[in-house]
């Protein structure tokens, strides 16, 4: 089982804001960079299914700036056989269906029978860079990958989507295809001390899209989407408490103290099980959570 999975570089937010308010943009100097975590979980399932299937080999392949041969190198100590780095100081700024066309172009001479993307980036978050290379490359897609399970003859997946709300959704996808990979798609396991040794003095296999005709033509066709600009989020105001102006006054200091809270209105019922359910029931008839006879028989006709 070959499989190629596109590794991005992002940002790590967790340590400190990274937004510059006065440029309108996140500022890099200084800042941690690590590989986009759904990203990881795409290698992981790369590795496992080549070590099923006990052949073939996994490719990463990622765009950025000279700094993202880190990304790269940390799949390599998490098993991956090979890398492959596109080196361009103007990835970061790129649209997704840019990223796309250059990945495209870097992957259209392997040998693959899958693409393995992130659901999504940490950092921009479009979810659109797999759709589009399936579109490019004319292969099937599935996004939100939370399962694959391959045939015996290995064309044709059995795969899992997350849905919303927790719901997953089953379905059977013809081989090769490119799946954009949920972050439950596989855990990423952390790298043995020999794995990281041996990734870095592995050999890196770099190329320049500045320096190819077909990869430099795909960088100056027009953005089909341009960022406009970019704002931290706006600062949601707190809820004002207002209590009533008919109330006293310390009935008011209640209710501030309270947070708001008020006293539920309710009744309890005492005395033998029978006599509890009809209360319950009749309590439900009344605020119409059951139909009533008359309307039962209204619906039933004659």
């Amino acid at each position: 089982m070959n499989v190629v999975v596109c590794v991005k570089e992002v940002m790590r937010f967790t340590t400190f804001s990274a937004f510059d308010p006065a440029g309108g943009k996140l500022l890099e100097k200084g800042r941690i960079f690590m590989p986009n975590p759904c990203d990881e979980s795409a290698v992981e399932a790369a590795l496992s299914l080549r070590d099923e299937s006990g052949k073939g080999r996994v490719t990463v392949v990622g765009l950025g700036p000279e700094r993202a041969e880190s990304s790269l190198r940390w799949c390599l100590a998490m098993g991956a056989d090979r890398a492959v780095h596109l080196v361009s100081a103007a990835a970061p700024d790129m649209a997704p269906w840019t990223v796309a066309g250059l990945l495209v172009l870097a992957i259209s001479d392997m040998n693959f029978d899958l693409i393995l993307t992130g659901r999504a980036s940490l950092d921009r978050g479009s979810s659109q860079v797999g759709a589009f290379i399936a579109e490019l490359m004319g292969l099937p897609v599935v996004t939100a990958v939370a399962r694959i399970e391959l045939n015996a003859a290995g064309n044709e997946a059995t795969v899992e989507r997350v849905l919303e709300r927790g719901d997953r959704e089953c379905m059977v996808c013809p081989v090769p295809a490119v799946f954009t990979a949920d972050r439950v798609l596989g855990r990423p396991r952390y790298p043995t001390l020999a794995g990281r040794a041996a990734a870095r003095t592995s050999v890196i296999e770099k190329r320049r899209p500045e320096a190819s005709a077909s990869m430099k033509a795909v960088m100056d066709e027009p953005l089909a989407m341009d960022r406009m600009g970019l704002a931290p989020p706006k600062i949601r105001p707190k809820k004002i408490l207002a209590p009533d102006s008919g109330l006293s006054a310390a009935d008011r200091i209640k209710f501030i103290m309270s947070g708001g809270m008020g006293q539920r209105d309710g009744s309890k019922v005492k005395g033998d099980p029978e006599k509890m359910a009809r209360a319950v029931f009749e309590y439900l008839k009344e605020n119409k959570f059951i139909a009533s006879d008359k309307s039962r028989e209204r619906m039933d006709g004659p």
